[in-house]
């Protein structure tokens, strides 16, 4: 039986309880985090034209490596998550936070392996989506993404409070994979991104913009 999802907050943004006994060194060591690569020009059909294609994605196991759910379209709330596609391990969104669509890969259980790791498999996952979506058929190649700007969010707010000392941690962390990613880059950014009531995110720009077939290979080997 599918999933049912009484709520797209059930899925989005929680703000975990479970943190009791204090901070972990490091915030990414958070069980859920999230990354969104944006579209690189306005999508007209809206989130709702790949509520089919996720469907297919489920029953084709089109990720090999994962377990897919369900497929939940909110694509009618205002700047909201809009169409997700659930795995056990992890949730995809064409989403509309913020008023710019993107595809977003947002974790719900911790990964294996170190902060590294973690990264490396998150980061792949996310991009390989992306291609997936550019190259499907059936949106005619007006779904496109930009991979020279993402947003990375913790959204529990126990594991990584909006400091100057968890900001830093996560960008010594967050500095050292995309110099591996992006090998060759002139220019990566990485800084604070959003208002102090918000949730802990990072802004992160590069430049040149990278080739998206080099730069999926390159994080497919990565995360090998």
């Amino acid at each position: 039986m599918p999933a049912t999802v009484a709520s797209w907050r059930d899925w989005v943004s929680p703000l975990s309880n479970t943190q009791s006994a204090g901070r972990p060194e490091s915030p990414l060591e958070a069980p859920r985090f999230g990354i969104k690569f944006f579209a690189a020009e306005p999508f007209p059909p809206g989130p709702r034209a790949v509520v089919p294609v996720f469907h297919e994605w489920i029953q084709t196991h089109r990720l090999e490596d994962e377990l897919l759910i369900d497929v939940a379209d909110y694509s009618h709330v205002h700047h909201g998550p809009g169409v997700l596609l659930i795995s056990h391990e992890a949730q995809y969104s064409l989403d509309q936070a913020g008023g710019r669509l993107g595809l977003l890969y947002s974790r719900r259980r911790k990964g294996q392996g170190d902060v590294q790791a973690r990264l490396r498999t998150a980061f792949r996952s996310a991009l390989r989506a992306c291609r997936l979506l550019q190259e499907e058929p059936a949106l005619a190649g007006k779904l496109r993404f930009r991979f020279d700007e993402a947003s990375f969010q913790i959204r529990d707010r126990l594991w990584a409070p909006r400091t100057p000392e968890a900001f830093a941690a996560v960008k010594t962390e967050m500095v050292g994979f995309l110099s591996e990613l992006y090998q060759g880059a002139d220019r990566i950014l990485v800084e604070p991104e959003g208002g102090p009531k918000e949730p802990f995110a990072l802004r992160i720009e590069v430049s040149p913009a990278p080739a998206a077939e080099a730069l999926v290979s390159r994080a497919e080997a990565l995360a090998a």
